[in-house]
């Protein structure tokens, strides 16, 4: 079951509440075609902002089964952002929550990858669903994060009026910039206690949601791959041969895994690149010119 070709139940089910009937209840996951379906049916018709909007409403515990529900019962904002982002595999689809890490001062940085290499319409659209849902999510859970939350997003698919009702519905600040994906969250908030908590419940669920995670992580081979050249300082030796020995396959096993969730080496290192490329430049600790002489040593190992 690759995390990147399908995708948590409960994503059809907020859109389409009639298809809970529908679906095998002794599987918690769909192929992610099927949602996407769902969202390109709702924009050729014209109505996919109320189709999200509904969904945005109907979040609750139970949406995606023990991974939810162990982010209802965290002790505090921190355990809960700890939660989205280490087990974000059991989402399914391309999309990962990956804590940024950075020294910013002011928030808490939640990146939002997507690792779809061709960004159309339905992909846009789908990255808005993704990222309401989960900040939806984080306001249910703690109330008080209301007014505490920005997203950073480098475009927004639907006009200026919805983009006020999007940020009402969810209680944040929607900030339409170039650079990367991410949910920003005030570090006054990180220890404030949440309500449902319940110890009990967490240590029931927590090994349940592990096993999940790390079984769908087995097979993610495109986190392997950013994993990876995460760990190198420089790309220029980086290629498909280096890349295929660090996961103990050959090149043509890697091709053809990449193939298989419908992209390939160069453009997973061109995403990668530009990846890398924006947190060097949006990194405290980076001067201009390191940035320029590493982006300028990374276009130079693709000629």
């Amino acid at each position: 079951m690759n995390p990147n070709l399908v995708i948590h139940k409960g994503w059809l089910e907020l859109l389409n509440p009639l298809a809970k009937d529908e679906l095998k209840f002794d599987n918690d996951y769909i192929e992610t075609e099927i949602v996407k379906g769902v969202l390109y049916q709702g924009y050729q018709e014209g109505n996919s902002i109320e189709l999200i909007k509904k969904a945005i409403i109907n979040v609750s515990p139970l949406t995606f089964s023990s991974y939810s529900l162990l982010a209802f019962s965290a002790n505090n904002i921190n355990n809960l952002v700890y939660i989205l982002t280490t087990y974000s595999v059991y989402f399914g689809s391309p999309m990962r929550l990956i804590n940024n890490k950075t020294a910013n001062a002011k928030y808490l940085e939640v990146l939002v990858r997507n690792t779809e290499s061709r960004q159309v319409e339905i992909t846009y659209l789908g990255q808005i669903y993704y990222v309401t849902i989960v900040i939806r999510l984080m306001l249910n859970i703690c109330p008080k994060l209301k007014g505490k939350i920005k997203l950073q997003i480098s475009y927004f698919p639907f006009d200026q009026a919805t983009k006020y009702q999007f940020e009402e519905l969810l209680g944040c600040v929607i900030e339409v910039r170039q650079g990367l994906m991410k949910i920003c969250i005030e570090r006054v908030v990180l220890n404030y206690q949440i309500k449902t908590r319940d110890l009990d419940v967490y240590d029931a669920l927590l090994p349940v949601v592990i096993r999940k995670s790390q079984r769908m992580s087995s097979v993610d081979i495109i986190q392997k791959c950013y994993d990876f050249l995460d760990e190198q300082e420089t790309l220029l030796m980086i290629d498909n041969d280096s890349l295929a020995k660090s996961l103990s396959i050959t090149s043509r096993t890697l091709n053809r895994r990449l193939n298989q969730i419908h992209t390939n080496y160069r453009e997973l290192i061109d995403k990668y690149r530009y990846e890398r490329a924006q947190r060097l430049l949006e990194s405290n600790h980076k001067n201009i010119t390191l940035i320029r002489v590493r982006r300028c040593q990374q276009l130079y190992a693709c000629i």
